[in-house]
């Protein structure tokens, strides 16, 4: 199988388990609802399964993986690193006549030295390193009777002096890590917000256009019953026959705005699917919605509340803050790189000798004959005269972290204004709602009064035709205004960044409800 084969047998078993967990949503959620017909696809059941199936949300995620695998590798800076080492070395030396007769030697002189080392190093946040150590070595020697056991112990030290005294520069790596790690975190929470968002909105237009092929059904309903009634009345000598010709019209209008209405439900359906997440193949499957659009409140929240309650509560925004702070402590690092290295070396210690061949005499020497204090004192630099690589990072340092507040600024600016357009789009149609709903209930009733009157010979088959044509677009309208506040009020959701609650998922209530501000 190939790469490419592999990839959409993949994308076939995802697709088929996402439309599984829907349908199961959906049967789930009409058990406990007897509101949701059976087979019917609830606004809740697609946010939720689009959170779970989106690609761009498990990217996010993995991300996030990502980032918190570079904190961890940061905060090893600060480990304590411990060695330990251990060697014996034996060798077997030939001796000349001269030094046997002489020095009394024998013909093969052994000698045998056994070295263990250990200690850690630890980089301080502060920015000092200490590094204890300890060693012992056995040493033996022919000709020497007893073994000599040294220990010796000492602890270095470096005080930074330039580069690497401040404690913010020291742990500017640390810092910029976990904030690139609050940076994805509220990444993910955007790509979720924006997922339900972009589900939610496909989904009350996926409602508007099987509403509206009701209308239109409705409408063809009441073409054909008019031509029914018409022939009748033409078969009685109470109309003429021309009048047949104005209801024909009028039907085959109807029939065409029926037709070009199943073709929005179709496209509809796929922008739904699209948004949800499943390929193509899967698409059609997806049942008639459940839900109908929500019901305009009383009031609407105070505008001056609601774009604070955005600068607070936007992921995108807090995202770009975290990226800033993460820019700040990269540019702190870069202004202390530019500064010579100069630190301050020191040590101080002890050492011990024992003599045996005993086991304890291993570890006696930190004991016996101990010797001290031993130290040393010094200095250590380094200096580039050009100092070009710092130069060149601290320039760059510096251009990212005010692009981040310009990308800040600029996006801030930009959530107060969409806040604005959506609460002004809440507003007005809410405002449309009631005068659509007032105008549909009106010639609702003056379609039955033209009817009585054309069978009554009293008005003509084309006024009711007319006001027939005016019911039908009065009643779109009040379905356009529904879907325009369902529309606007998922928009307020998400430009205050309210669409999710507290637990990062949805719910019936952040999905249906306008946001509410609350009081300080």
């Amino acid at each position: 199988m190939t790469t490419h084969e592999y990839g959409r047998a993949r994308l076939r078993r995802h697709a088929g388990a996402t439309l599984a967990v829907l349908a199961c949503s959906a049967m789930a959620l009409s058990a406990q609802s007897p509101q949701q017909p059976a087979g019917s696809l609830s606004l809740l059941d697609v946010v939720r399964t689009t959170l779970s199936a989106q690609p761009s949300i498990t990217l996010a995620q993995e991300r996030l993986a990502a980032s918190r695998g570079d904190l961890q590798a940061a905060q090893g800076q600060f480990d304590i690193n411990v060695s330990t080492a251990f060697t014996d070395v034996g060798t077997r030396t030939p001796n000349t006549e001269v030094e046997q007769q002489f020095q009394r030697l024998p013909s093969v002189s052994n000698s045998n030295i056994a070295t263990m080392n250990t200690g850690f190093t630890k980089l301080l946040k502060s920015g000092q390193m200490i590094n204890p150590t300890a060693s012992l070595t056995r040493t033996a020697v022919t000709g020497v009777d007893l073994p000599s056991n040294r220990a010796a112990v000492s602890v270095f030290f470096v005080q930074p002096l330039m580069r690497g005294r401040d404690a913010q520069a020291v742990t500017a790596g640390l810092r910029a890590s976990e904030a690139a790690v609050a940076s994805s975190e509220a990444d993910v929470r955007f790509l979720r917000s924006t997922g339900a968002f972009q589900s939610a909105i496909a989904y009350w237009n996926y409602v508007a256009a099987v509403r509206r092929l009701d209308v239109y059904r409705q409408s063809e309903a009441r073409a054909r019953l008019i031509a029914d009634q018409t022939r009748i009345l033409i078969s009685a000598g109470t109309r003429p026959a021309a009048d047949l010709k104005q209801v024909q019209a009028s039907l085959a209008s109807r029939i065409s705005s029926r037709i070009g209405g199943e073709q929005s439900v179709f496209a509809a359906r796929q922008d739904l699917g699209v948004a949800i997440g499943l390929p193509f193949e899967q698409m059609a499957l997806l049942p008639p919605p459940a839900d109908d659009f929500p019901d305009a409140p009383a009031s609407v929240p105070d505008l001056d509340g609601l774009a604070r309650l955005a600068l607070e509560r936007r992921s995108d925004l807090v995202s770009a803050r975290a990226r800033e702070v993460s820019a700040n402590a990269i540019l702190l690092s870069a202004t202390d790189a530019v500064k010579p290295k100069i630190d301050l070396q020191a040590s101080v210690g002890y050492a011990g000798l024992d003599e045996g061949a005993a086991i304890w005499t291993y570890l006696s020497p930190f004991a016996v004959r101990p010797t001290g204090p031993n130290f040393t004192v010094g200095f250590a630099w380094n200096v580039s005269r050009e100092n070009n690589s710092a130069l060149g990072r601290l320039a760059r340092s510096r251009s990212q972290l005010t692009q981040s507040r310009i990308e800040t600024a600029d996006l801030s600016r930009n959530i107060q204004s969409g806040v604005a357009v959506s609460y002004d789009a809440v507003r007005r149609s809410v405002a449309k709602l009631d005068a659509a709903r007032e105008a549909a209930a009106v010639y609702r009733g003056a379609v039955d009064d033209q009817r009585d009157l054309a069978q009554l010979g009293v008005s003509t088959i084309l006024d009711l035709i007319n006001t027939e044509d005016r019911l039908t677009n009065s009643l779109l309208d009040e379905l356009g205004a529904e879907q325009a506040y369902a529309l606007a009020l998922t928009q307020l959701r998400y430009q205050t960044g309210l669409l999710l609650n507290d637990m990062d998922d949805v719910d019936i209530t952040t999905l249906t409800t306008l946001p509410g501000v609350p009081r300080h």
